[in-house]
């Protein structure tokens, strides 16, 4: 009873002060399981627009991961899709497909349009074929980390995965790196 009291005592101190209280419904993905910055649609500005971290609850943090069905239909990772390199598809295999989409602009997360390794917004793959979204935009929803269809492919003949990261402090943009022992993925919370 005292913490409802006091929860209605602070929205009512925000609300006087001239500050809206942040929606307790937002869906958002942050880095940190959770509990980092999260992924931002930096301005609500679309198509190739950064996508940045910044502090939990602000606007423009609507993301969600949603399945595509990429491989034949399915929904998951087989021996031998959506990765150019099989071992890649044999030691993922079973894991989710996914892309990460946005409440606001209705798109989704890509890599930017120069080749660069920066998170964008683009458009979102058809939910029919897990295709015709822009490049980058299909993922492996590998235990909360973010496994890059796209750039894993790049760099595929090494057998790397490449992971969409955390910018790690708010106004700078997320981006993909090589996984590998001494650099892990960011582990994302809210997938």
């Amino acid at each position: 009873m005292a913490a409802a009291a006091a929860l209605g005592l602070s929205a009512t101190l925000a609300l006087a002060a001239g500050v809206s209280p942040a929606s307790a419904t937002q869906q958002q993905i942050c880095g940190n399981n959770g509990t980092g910055y999260c992924l931002n649609d930096w301005g609500n500005g679309g198509a190739q627009n950064p996508v940045k971290m910044y502090y939990g609850n602000s606007s423009n943090e609507g993301f969600f991961t949603q399945a595509v069905p990429r491989c034949g239909g399915g929904y998951k990772v087989t021996a031998t899709c959506p990765f150019s390199n099989t071992s890649v598809d044999s030691d993922l295999k079973g894991f989710e497909i996914v892309q990460v989409a946005y409440k606001g602009t209705g798109g989704c997360i890509a890599t930017d349009a120069n080749g660069d390794a920066y998170a964008v917004m683009g458009s979102c793959n058809f939910n029919s074929n897990g295709t015709g979204g822009s490049a980058g935009t299909v993922y492996v929803n590998w235990y909360g980390s973010l496994v890059s269809v796209y750039w894993s492919n790049e760099y595929s003949a090494a057998g790397d995965v490449v992971c969409l990261q955390s910018g790690g402090n708010p106004g700078l943009q997320a981006y993909f790196m090589i996984s590998s022992a001494t650099h892990g993925c960011t582990e994302w919370g809210g997938l």
